[in-house]
């Protein structure tokens, strides 16, 4: 599977090895980009939050 960069992001991007290093920063997200971290934090949270609401429920009884 092939990465693909949105055409309104690709000046934020720089690929490992490719010149001239020259990012853009401190724009507004676009609607419905996810950025990969975003993504791992959003699944972490679905998996863990029940965890630790039921380890704070065992202390409390």
């Amino acid at each position: 599977m092939e990465a693909v960069a949105l055409k309104e992001r690709e000046n934020q991007i720089h690929v490992k090895g490719e010149a001239p290093f020259n990012i853009v920063c401190n724009k507004d997200s676009l609607a419905g980009a996810v950025s990969q971290r975003a993504c791992v934090f959003c699944g972490s949270r679905v998996v863990l939050y029940p965890i630790a609401d039921a380890y704070i429920w065992c202390m409390v009884l």
